[in-house]
């Protein structure tokens, strides 16, 4: 029989997050890659019934039913190329504030990748009284694709053009992200640069600790506390933070890899250029692409990397923190392959 004591060391042994970092795993390509997202307060604890829905239920619950009614029409009708084929929408948490939020209010911030080639994301806040019905407005909107979002206008605010860090600490969802998360949380609150949130789960624990900026749209993973200093300062190695990078989620997966050369090589101006990327398939079991990655410098300074990105390995995705070291799927890990740069 295990003891209760034996349970919790094998528990605390088998992280997810512990055995990637162990074998080294680049988490380069595994960023979102979104249309918009909406992140909306919602006061913790986060408990086991996070995310359950009901139509008739809470905000919050009637907030999931709409979110998942929205991807089951997707499923059952997807558009040409698949349902996410042009980027995800994904909704998730933020708790309020002492600093940032109002105990009177309820902020939502609505994150949109503008059209034509992308640098940034659009950033607007919205603040809606607590428990108004009206944000399910701005959610219903959010969830249809629409551009206009007037309907909620009398509610939008001055985002004041902030940073925005938000760090997994979603310990619920995934061991990882609470045990490795809060300290990264706490450091980048100490580091300021950018308003740091607590975040729900955005996937990606297996790199935790986990954060995504915004406007730049740059995920993280496998943090510490020197790599946290040089993306909030934004003075760090970009040569040695290169490894620490999931992606941007203003592009493709296979072009996330071509994307970080750019970083590489330009270093932090490079978030200042606007890029466009394409990925070609060109094996047949979706193991290796043919990637362009074209930019133009704000000075008008212009170029393309092309490349090959292919899958390096099949890493299996373990039940983090259980006794069970089974695997119940795997997680391509990238690399590029081949590497060209032309100045235009």
């Amino acid at each position: 029989m295990t003891s209760s004591a034996s349970k919790t060391r094998i528990a605390a042994d088998n992280l997810c997050a512990v055995g990637a970092a162990a074998r080294a795993e680049d988490p380069i390509g595994s960023g979102y890659y979104i249309t918009r997202a909406l992140a909306i307060e919602v006061p913790t604890p986060w408990g086991a019934s996070f995310y359950q829905s009901d139509p008739e239920g809470t905000l919050r619950q009637r907030t999931a039913a709409m979110i998942a009614a929205s991807y089951e029409r997707l499923r059952e009708n997807p558009p040409a190329g698949g349902a996410f084929a042009d980027g995800y929408a994904g909704v998730f948490a933020i708790a309020p504030d002492r600093e940032y939020s109002n105990p009177t209010m309820t902020k939502a911030l609505l994150i949109t990748r503008p059209p034509g080639p992308f640098r940034a994301f659009e950033v607007a806040e919205y603040e809606f009284p607590l428990e108004s019905e009206r944000i399910l407005d701005l959610v219903a909107a959010f969830l249809a694709d629409e551009l206009d979002y007037g309907g909620v206008e009398a509610y939008r605010g001055s985002h004041g053009g902030h940073r925005e860090l938000f760090v997994c600490t979603h310990g619920q969802v995934d061991i990882c992200c609470g045990k490795f998360g809060f300290p990264l949380y706490a450091e980048a609150r100490r580091l300021k640069g950018a308003r740091v949130w607590r975040a729900s789960h955005f996937g990606g624990h297996r790199y935790a600790p986990t954060a995504w900026e915004m406007p730049s749209g740059y995920m993280w993973g496998f943090l510490d506390e020197d790599s946290t200093r040089g993306v909030m300062s934004r003075t760090g190695d970009t040569s040695a933070l290169g490894v620490k990078m999931r992606g941007t989620s203003g592009l493709p997966g296979p072009v996330q890899v071509l994307d970080r050369a750019g970083f590489e090589a330009f270093g932090w101006a490079w978030l200042d250029f606007e890029r466009s990327g394409t990925a070609e398939q060109v094996s047949p079991d979706e193991r290796g692409w043919r990637v362009r990655l074209t930019y133009r410098a704000p000075g008008g300074e212009s170029g393309c990397f092309e490349g090959d990105v292919e899958v390096a390995r099949e890493l299996p995705a373990l039940n983090c923190g259980t006794e069970s070291q089974e695997s119940t799927y795997s997680v391509p890990e990238y690399r590029l392959a081949s590497v060209r740069h032309e100045r235009a």
